[in-house]
């Protein structure tokens, strides 16, 4: 027997459709699809996000208490962003989700980048608006 043949498979199959219907996204990462529940389809990354999420509201409740400047607020909510985004897309597989996984990354990539740039000043606007515009145009291309 070939061993592509043999496959040990536990209680879910990969390109199982689950609860959300079958893979839309570009990917498929190594953990197997639908293994736990019908309703995640992949669970440990899933739930992986869970520290990415706290840590969001975390900053946003720090900035917010200590009244921060609104770039670090902003900071904040991309990280939040970005763990209900990638908690979306490991729960569903959908492209949809796989959008609100990697636009976010990248948003909030930009939104660090002005904090790390102006760390020592005010802030420029024509920078926010400079990172504003590429943000735009990556979400657009992408």
């Amino acid at each position: 027997m070939a061993a592509e043949q043999i496959r040990f498979e536990p209680r879910g199959t990969d390109n199982a459709a689950g609860w959300w219907g079958e893979s839309t996204s570009s990917v498929d990462w190594c953990e197997r699809n639908y293994t736990h529940t019908v309703y995640i389809a992949e669970f440990f990354n899933t739930i992986s996000n869970i520290g990415l999420i706290l840590s969001g509201l975390y900053c946003v409740y720090t900035a917010i208490r200590y009244k921060f400047e609104l770039r670090f607020v902003a900071l904040g909510i991309g990280g939040l962003v970005i763990g209900l985004g990638s908690a979306a897309f490991h729960c569903t597989l959908q492209y949809w989700a796989q959008m609100w996984d990697e636009v976010p990354m990248v948003w909030t990539m930009l939104v660090w980048s002005y904090c790390h740039v102006t760390m020592n000043s005010q802030g420029s606007w024509l920078l926010a608006a400079a990172l504003t515009l590429y943000g735009i145009a990556w979400g657009y291309v992408h």
